[in-house]
């Protein structure tokens, strides 16, 4: 089977080859090691609001590959992501922060060949919280803005700082004014959470681990760390431990397209096909927007229960949201294949 994106090296393989993609989210991680020998590119990302005045706050964006592996910067001044030295291959951008809804943009490549590549995604404001069942979004807001106004002003100008650091990359930086925001404040679970990333970014796996564990000590419902400790676990290739952390990001308001997509993905890694399924179900039916590769999920998870017609219908559905580029041809001719048998 032919596969999404760009990888170097050979990926270990399911019994079922169907399967195989998926060890491209481990794959991607892994290759990380020997990143100099890969093709790289560079891409910054716009964002504003749908009716094109440009956003007034700092907004999440993941970039995300073919294969749901994820890239994260943070939007500057100028509301622009700026993501260097990116494997190149198929991506595409999912905006989410406080007062917007979560927008997931079209797929489009990163090209070495091209020194300035620039995406522009658009967003709306949020009206409503989206119904998760079980999980109560306004609750786990209201901690989250309490928490908020007991920030010292100037841990609080340290950690904004740090983010623009971030967005440029500059960790080391980056480190430094998360840990005077820390020495000023060491209860700012925000501050932990980034700079458990951070010393990731730098090496540091017991830094990067230690700090995201803080973060949850200090806010058991923080969805984004739990979603970090998730990915660290990826890296080491402890699949079951990230499915523990992606749910508990779910259920602590974590529902963003990026976060349902990466646990659907890490449950159909865990031969967990019914929990695939249903996980991106609930990603369809709780947001208007596309969530177009969790179909690609489903499609596989249902044939790996033999459900021929369910996983044809997944990627015909995947083709109606995005009919068009690399991963749309990859998706006819695994479509026709199944379509033959």
């Amino acid at each position: 089977m032919a596969l999404f994106g760009h990888a170097s090296g050979e990926a270990p393989m399911f019994s079922r080859p169907v399967l195989a993609f998926l060890f491209l989210l481990t794959l991607v991680v892994l290759s990380r090691v020997s990143i100099a020998q890969d093709h790289m590119g560079n891409v910054q990302v716009r964002v504003s609001y749908a009716n094109g005045v440009t956003c007034n706050q700092q907004l999440r964006v993941d970039l995300i590959s073919a294969s749901a592996s994820t890239v994260s910067a943070y939007t500057n001044s100028e509301c622009m992501a700026a993501f260097n030295n990116v494997l190149v291959g198929d991506y595409h951008a999912v905006v989410s922060g406080d007062g917007i809804q979560t927008s997931d943009g079209a797929a489009f490549p990163v090209d070495e060949r091209k020194i300035g590549q620039y995406q522009f995604i658009s967003v709306q404001r949020a009206t409503k919280n989206v119904a998760v069942p079980g999980v109560n979004t306004s609750e786990n807001a209201a901690t989250v803005t309490a928490a908020a106004l007991q920030i010292p002003r100037e841990a609080q100008k340290n950690f904004d700082k740090a983010n623009d650091l971030i967005a440029k990359q500059d960790w080391a930086k980056a480190r430094e004014k998360l840990e005077k925001a820390l020495a000023i404040d060491p209860q700012y679970a925000e501050a932990c959470n980034n700079l458990g990333v951070v010393m990731g970014r730098l090496g540091d796996r017991v830094g990067e681990l230690g700090n995201l564990e803080k973060a949850i000590a200090l806010n058991p419902h923080f969805a984004e760390a739990y979603v970090n400790l998730a990915k660290f676990s990826i890296k080491l290739r402890d699949m079951l431990a990230a499915e523990s952390y992606l749910v508990k990001a779910v259920a602590a308001g974590g529902t963003d397209s990026a976060t349902m997509t990466l646990l659907a993905n890490v449950q159909l890694l865990n031969k967990r096909y019914e929990q695939a399924v249903s996980t991106c179900l609930g990603l369809h039916n709780g947001s208007p927007s596309p969530h177009t590769f969790c179909h690609y999920i489903s499609a596989h998870a249902l044939e790996s229960e033999n459900r021929m017609d369910g996983a044809r219908q997944e990627l015909q559905l995947f083709l109606v949201e995005e009919s068009k580029g690399p991963r749309a041809d990859q998706v006819r001719k695994e479509l026709a294949g199944l379509q033959a048998r």
